[in-house]
């Protein structure tokens, strides 16, 4: 499983094959979610990655989305990723 500042990186050199024009502006929301424990620190359960395109009039279009489970949300699978894609 990535890192949270991995995943940031990779994603910056993924072409974004949705964009309108060389200047489209992305955006993009990182959530993870972890195991209650004290002080915060419990293992990672999952972290999902969401890509937006800014539209011209300052609303945002989802374009696909990342969520990679870990071990503990599988019920002992493995490591999986899910790719969503939206249709425009």
């Amino acid at each position: 499983m990535q890192t949270v500042n991995s995943l940031v990186d990779d994603l910056k050199l993924l072409p974004h094959p949705e964009a309108d024009t060389t200047t489209t502006l992305m955006y993009v929301t990182i959530d993870t979610a972890k195991v209650y424990s004290q002080g915060g620190q419990g293992p990672l359960i999952y972290t999902s990655i969401t890509n937006y395109r800014i539209n011209a009039n300052n609303t945002l279009t989802p374009i696909y989305k990342q969520v990679q489970a870990t071990n503990i949300a599988t019920q002992g699978q493995g490591n999986q990723t899910i790719y969503e894609n939206y249709k425009q």
